[in-house]
Parts: structure tokens; sequence; C-alpha cells
């Protein structure tokens, strides 16, 4: 199939010296002009901040003038310089770079090959000077293409769909041949590009999909995020290579997730020792750092927010500021019971000592029950906690609230007779019924 069939055409110089040497020359008077309009407007403000402060020169010494000079790490940020500087490690090994439009030109890809020994392969955009007219029109026929060759640089165009013109400058490939491949009738050039370029494309991914970047007119702190995205990303390589055989997949959000706990781990533990923090901060970091929670007894009471006292109806709406030191229900001074530390921690023990008397009263209600019956039995009990309560009411000292323990304990064993009786009797009528 030759290249009329295959909808192509070949240009071959489409650059003469002539042409470039305008070029160089146009972007040289462009430079001039532009130098020479800023010196003007430089002039002419340097005469208006004179005319204006001609008062203020005349009293002011030269020693309180400053001059400054430009700094000595002071770079330009052309696409053309960035480039030089980024292939400095790489430059005579014959190797190849890609780049996108932003960086290609056709000047750019001679210097690289002629004083550097690399090719290069790129998009280049359609408003370029040396660029051709018949290379950027778009009314072309699908998956057609030309090619342009000078010297060792090629130029080539391609349709990939109607309206849309891809322009690939390549110092590494010099022929018109197209890839047997791809359906499409693509370019070597086009399928080495597509091929090369996914290392950006796939990090411009990934640093869109998690990305620690905010808006922010700060530029330094703009590049510190940009650095923090990329450096997660290396680190996850790196990370993958050193733990391929033993790990199963690694995946990202996990490891960006220890990561940046890994990276405010210390800036947490500081935290945790300041004085005034919240306690659900405190909690917070505690959580994410592994670090046990203090068990209730021993944990400092820390200073509450006001909250209404959930004893209290409603309507009374008292806040308050303390909780249950068990349930930590928050009450209010009424239906709260201040404890010395002593009675505090001696107070789980003491009020088991009514469950220790309640076998004793179990012991006494059989013999009492046969006698007096079952409801007499029941009746009398109840004099035992009468007793109790008025203990509690009236104490004024331990030993009264160690006897209100043991009446209400012996009290409850006493009723076991005669409720289990009763019980029994109960069973035995609907027995009979039935």
């Amino acid at each position: 199939m030759d290249l009329e069939s295959r909808q192509s055409r070949q240009i071959v110089g489409w650059l003469d010296e002539e042409d470039e040497q305008e070029i160089i020359q146009g972007e040289s008077e462009d430079e001039d002009d532009h130098i020479s309009e800023s010196e003007h407007n430089t002039d002419t403000e340097q005469e208006q901040e004179a005319e204006s402060s001609d008062d203020d020169c005349d009293n002011t010494p030269l020693s309180q003038f400053t001059t400054y000079k430009e700094g000595q790490y002071r770079q330009s940020n052309s696409p053309s310089d960035v480039v030089k500087r980024l292939i400095t490690p790489i430059s005579g090994t014959g190797r190849n770079v890609t780049f996108d439009n932003w960086f290609m030109s056709v000047p750019l890809a001679k210097e690289l090959l002629s004083d550097h020994n690399l090719t290069c392969v790129g998009t280049v955009r359609l408003n370029k000077r040396e660029i051709p007219p018949e290379f950027v029109q778009k009314r072309r026929e699908q998956f057609s293409s030309i090619f342009g060759f000078q010297d060792r640089l090629t130029l080539t165009t391609y349709v990939p769909k109607p309206g849309k013109v891809v322009l690939v400058a390549s110092t590494m490939h010099y022929d018109d041949e197209l890839d047997p491949d791809t359906r499409e009738e693509k370019i070597p050039e086009i399928t080495f590009y597509s091929a090369t370029k996914g290392g950006i494309d796939v990090v411009d991914e990934l640093c869109g999909t998690y990305s620690v970047s905010r808006k922010s007119r700060r530029w330094p702190l703009t590049v510190f995020f940009g650095l923090l995205n990329i450096t997660a990303i290396n680190s996850l390589v790196i990370y993958k290579t050193n733990n391929a055989t033993s790990q199963g997949p690694i995946i990202r959000r996990s490891f960006l997730k220890e990561l940046a706990l890994g990276l405010v781990k210390n800036h947490l533990a500081h935290r945790l020792t300041l004085k005034n923090l919240p306690l659900e901060i405190r909690s917070t970091i505690r959580r994410m750092n592994g670090v046990e929670e203090l068990t209730q007894p021993t944990q400092k009471r820390m200073k509450m927010s006001s909250s209404r006292c959930e004893v209290c109806p409603r309507k009374k709406d008292r806040k308050t500021t303390t909780s249950c030191h068990r349930c930590n229900k928050m009450i209010c001074k009424e239906h709260s019971v201040p404890f010395c530390e002593e009675c505090a921690d001696t107070g789980s023990g003491d009020s088991s000592i009514n469950l220790i008397c309640v076998p004793l009263g179990c012991l006494v209600s059989g013999a009492i029950t046969q006698p007096l019956g079952r409801k007499k039995s029941m009746m009398l009990v109840n004099i035992p906690f009468i007793v109790a309560w008025i203990m509690f009411h009236y104490s004024s000292n331990v030993g009264m609230l160690y006897a209100s323990l043991v009446l209400t304990g012996t009290g409850g064993g006493l009723l076991e007779a005669p409720t289990l009786r009763g019980s029994d009797t109960v069973t035995q009528i609907a027995g009979n019924k039935r």
C-alpha cells in the first residue's frame, strides 16, 4: 500500500535554513522590542519616582540607599532551560527523552541531539512558527498522516478523529512507515509516544485520586503539596519492590493511611502531653497511636462542659458539670452523694454485706414460717426492713450503716420460705383445677 492510498503525504525539508534564520531573527527582534519597552517603562517609572522624591533625597545620605544584585540561585524557568537542567545526569548517554507539548520545540530537539547525544519524542503545539500550514489543517480524512523531514528530525501530523490533529516531532524516527499492529494506521511516533508517556499520565492520575493539595496563594506551600504527592507515589513503588514476595497485594489507600499516621505520630505523641487538650481529641490520639486508654478508677477527671442533669425533670433545666463515677450520667448536687477517697475505695465491698446476710435469713425463715404461716411471716418480715431504713436515715457513724445492711440482708433471706411456699400453693391449685 503506497502513501497515496493511505491518505498520507511526505514533505521533505519543510523548514529551510533561510526560514529558520528568519524565525530566530524574529524571536530576537521580539526580545529586543520587549527589552527596549521594559527599559523605557523602567526609565519612566524612575523619572516619576525621582520627581516625587526630590525633596526627600536632598536630605538623605547616600549610605542609607540599598542596592540589590541578582541572586546567585536565580535560574530561568523557560521550558527549554528546565529540560536542559533535568537531562544533565543522562547527557551524552544516547537515551531517549519523551515530553509533552509544553516542553517540546524544534530548536530544543535539535540541540538535544547535537549537543547532548539524546533523542526525543514529543507532541508539538500547533501555534509554533516553524510548523508548515499543511500540518495544522483539520479538514482532512480520518487516520491520515503527513510526514516532514529535515536533517535527522521528523515532523508528523496525524488525524485520530475528524476535526482533531496531533502533531509529533521526533529525532528517534526518520521514515514514513505506519505501524502495522494498529487498526487506525497510526504512525510509529504516535505509538512510541503513547507507550512512553504513561509515567507522566499515571503520576498525574494518582496525584489527582489521593491528593494533599489545597487552594493556596502561597507558592512555597503549593510546591510542598506537590512534593508530598510525588513522594507518596515513589514511596509506594519502593515499598512494593521491597515487599513483593513477603506480602499479598498492597492497597494504595491503606498504604497512604499508614504513611500519613507515621508522619504525624511524633506530633500526636507530643500533643498528648498538653494538659489543656480536650478529652475527645485525647482519646482519638490514643486510638490512632495504639495507646491503651486509662482505666476509669485511675483516669484523672477532666473538666467537662456543662450539661443538663439527667435525673431532674426537664422543666427545671439544671445544668451541671458533675457526672456519676460508674455510669457517667450527668447529675446535679441534689442527686449526688460525696465520698472521700477511703470510702470510695471501700464502698464496693461494703455494699455486699447485705448479700452475705441473705443466707442467714434463709436458715431462719423456714422455722418461722412453719408455726406462724405464710401470711403472718411475710407481714413480720417488714419489721426488719422498716428498722433498717430508719437507721439509714438517722445513721451518724459507719457502724449504724453496717447494721442497716445486715438487717436488709437478713430480711431478704426471711422472705425466701414464705415466697416459695406461696408459689408452690398456687402451682398446686392450678394443677387441681386442670
